[in-house]
């Protein structure tokens, strides 16, 4: 970032320092020393914005300051929702005219918008299963490393889950134990093993 007499100056642009006119392309071309001559300085650009979706803004120690990750939930799922409803909209007087006078709507039409909630359905579901990923951040300690890397670096694999609700571990346990009945009643031929090969046990094998 150039400054000169504290105002930023812009690339590719002419430039007018106090009446030393220079073309567009001079702060590329020029060298440090031809730039520092007129009294045209350097500095750090300053950092990001952070992302406002998740983001209130920085702190006074230079911290992203994050939004509640419940409130985000229901922001995201609400937003979710109401775009597969403005899609779906336009389509909704087809589906009411056959509940109305029995003219049979496509049924084309009736599967993309069963697809459209289904899919809203999915994100939604993805969006409610989330982590938490601050919940290591707290006033008075610095446990930065474990909210950058604790539910994302692989060294963390196999340690402990943190940062989801309890209906968020109840549906886990519950995936989890269909799993792994589904893979007993594999072993035990009552169901085609995966990718179409006969299970084990199975008649003929």
């Amino acid at each position: 970032m150039f400054v000169y007499k504290g105002r930023s100056l812009p690339l590719d642009t002419p430039l007018d320092l106090d009446g030393l006119l220079l073309p567009a392309n001079w702060l590329r071309l020029s060298s440090p020393q031809d730039k520092a001559n007129v009294g045209i300085e350097e500095i750090p650009d300053p950092p990001a914005p952070p992302d406002q979706r998740f983001y209130w803004g920085w702190d006074n120690e230079g911290k992203a300051i994050p939004k509640d990750h419940g409130q985000l939930v229901e922001q995201w799922s609400q937003q979710t929702r109401a775009t597969a409803n403005s899609i779906l909209a336009p389509t909704d007087w087809i589906i009411i005219r056959e509940a109305d006078n029995g003219k049979t709507a496509d049924p084309l039409l009736k599967t993309w918008r069963e697809d459209i909630r289904l899919a809203a359905g999915s994100k939604v579901a993805a969006i409610k299963e989330t982590a938490d990923t601050l919940v290591w951040r707290r006033p008075l300690s610095y446990n930065e490393p474990w909210v950058n890397n604790y539910l994302r670096h692989p060294a963390y694999q196999d340690y402990p889950v943190v940062g989801i609700t309890w209906e968020q571990a109840r549906e886990y346990c519950a995936w989890r134990t269909d799993r792994v009945n589904e893979d007993l009643l594999r072993k035990g031929g009552y169901l085609a093993a995966y990718k179409g090969a006969p299970a084990k046990g199975a008649a003929g094998t």
